[in-house]
């Protein structure tokens, strides 16, 4: 009996010790391209970042569009930044959704790290982005209606004061735009020491630390995914994972969404990673990676007093990730 459990105990141990040393074997190589790939978004990030925000702001009707591409950036700090934006109520609703539903978080470094050809992520990218984009227009649509329905009740029950609640009303949006314009710089810095406590101290100047940083967090990530993929392939077999992915059948975009949604990085590495593997389809990858905003929904919450309005962006993306991860699968779309 104890010969037997002493044999099970060795057994088990060589198991995770070939898994171990066969993933290791699968992974390492990511290491030098993916350092070499933060090392070049961290530049474009610190140069560009300024730039966009300032072309989103004067963006005006055409902020979706804008925000969807400028979304598109690597990493999550465009996010969080517009994110800023949208508490001070420098740009819509419709804009703020667009840029949530096009940021892909880590996909594209995962991505440039695992040698997917070029055209493909240019495929997948422009698909998210044309998403977020009609998404953004829908939702500016939807709220610049709303908000006209209601001006049209209150002029329809108020006759009276329609006139002078008219000019109430556009006094008031006017100092509360000034108000919160006038509290950007603070929200900024906000922002900036939230980013910097949230991912590396001492980053923000170096962008080579930051990258650094970053590359061993993504590979740990990749590395623990990989190797639960490898244990239940070695235990189970392929299979076994292909039955549970295909019973998962319209659901499998819905609890890819929710993954996708939990404000870290780990979220998309592992989306992505579970798609480049064969193991979720398009579709289903699509949604969470459509979900994917990293630590933005954090800062939403910490710098919009308005949770009601915070949740229903949620669900807005929420609905639009899952919705377009089951039209993609019903269609057979395969990139």
């Amino acid at each position: 009996m104890h010969a037997h459990v002493h044999d099970h105990e060795v057994i088990t141990e060589h198991l995770f010790e070939h898994i171990f040393s066969h993933t290791f074997a699968d992974t390492w190589s990511l290491v030098p391209f993916l350092f070499i790939v933060f090392v070049l978004l961290e530049y474009m990030e610190h140069s560009m970042s300024g730039k966009s925000l300032e072309l989103i702001r004067k963006a005006g009707g055409k902020g979706p569009l804008l925000g969807g591409l400028l979304g598109a950036l690597p990493q999550c700090g465009f996010s969080v930044m517009a994110t800023n934006l949208f508490a001070g109520k420098v740009i819509s609703i419709g804009t703020i959704v667009a840029v949530y539903l096009s940021t892909s978080d880590e996909m594209l470094a995962v991505m440039l790290g695992s040698n997917v050809e070029t055209t493909r992520i240019i495929k997948i990218i422009a698909i998210k982005v044309a998403i977020a984009v009609a998404a953004g227009f829908g939702v500016e649509l939807v709220h610049r209606m709303r908000i006209k329905i209601q001006q049209l009740c209150n002029a329809h029950s108020h006759p009276e004061h329609s006139h002078s609640h008219g000019e109430h009303h556009h006094h008031h949006h006017n100092l509360e735009g000034e108000h919160h314009h006038g509290e950007h710089h603070e929200h900024h810095e906000y922002i900036s020491d939230f980013c910097i406590e949230e991912d590396c101290h001492g980053c923000e100047h170096s962008p080579v630390k930051a990258a650094f940083v970053h590359t061993v967090k993504i590979y740990l990530v990749i590395f623990v995914v990989t190797f639960l993929l490898n244990l239940v392939i070695d235990l189970a077999g392929v299979e076994i994972i292909e039955e549970v992915v295909s019973k998962a059948g319209v659901w499998a975009p819905v609890v890819s969404c929710v993954v996708g949604m939990i404000p870290n990085c780990a979220s998309s590495v592992a989306i992505t990673q579970l798609y480049l593997s064969g193991v979720i389809s398009f579709g289903t990858a699509m949604a969470g990676l459509l979900a994917g905003s990293g630590i933005a929904w954090i800062v939403l919450f910490r710098v919009n007093p308005h949770s009601r309005q915070n949740f229903k962006i949620m669900g807005i993306v929420f609905f639009v990730g899952t919705v377009s991860g089951i039209i993609l699968n019903a269609l057979g779309v395969v990139i």
